[in-house]
Order: structure tokens, then C-alpha cells, then sequence
């Protein structure tokens, strides 16, 4: 039997509960506001946009963990 030392290794296997996922979810769109509500009083610059597209592609990835947790229903 062999032990996982990386962390990151060892996250990837854990099950991430709905409630940790929605949480993360809230703290990833809190961190997109404060990343974009800046850039009306400061000069935009790439990197300000890279960080945005990061925070959102973050956010899609836990809204697809998400998905997991949410039973499919075919009816509305």
C-alpha cells in the first residue's frame, strides 16, 4: 500500500461534499466582484482581464462539481 504525500493528489481523490462546493462557489463570485468592481477607477490591464477569466473558469468548474450533487430531472 502505498501513502500520498501530495496534498494536491490527495484533494483530487477526496469526495467534495455539496455544501463545500457551494460554499467555494460563493467565495470564488465574491472574489470575481472584487477583482472587477476596481477597474472603473483604475487603468485595465491584461493581467486584470487574465485574473477575471481565471476567477470565472474556477467558478464554471465548481458549478460543474455542483451538477454532481443535483439529481438530473427531465421534467420543469
Amino acid at each position: 500500500m502505498s501513502t500520498v504525500v501530495d496534498l494536491s493528489v490527495r484533494r483530487a481523490h477526496l469526495p467534495v461534499d455539496r455544501r463545500g462546493v457551494i460554499d467555494a462557489i460563493v467565495e470564488g463570485a465574491e472574489s470575481l466582484h472584487a477583482l472587477t468592481s476596481a477597474w472603473p477607477l483604475t487603468p485595465l490591464r491584461e493581467c486584470h482581464i487574465v485574473g477575471a477569466e481565471r476567477s470565472l473558469v474556477a467558478l464554471q468548474t465548481l458549478l460543474s462539481q455542483l451538477r454532481r450533487h443535483v439529481p438530473a430531472s427531465g421534467a420543469q
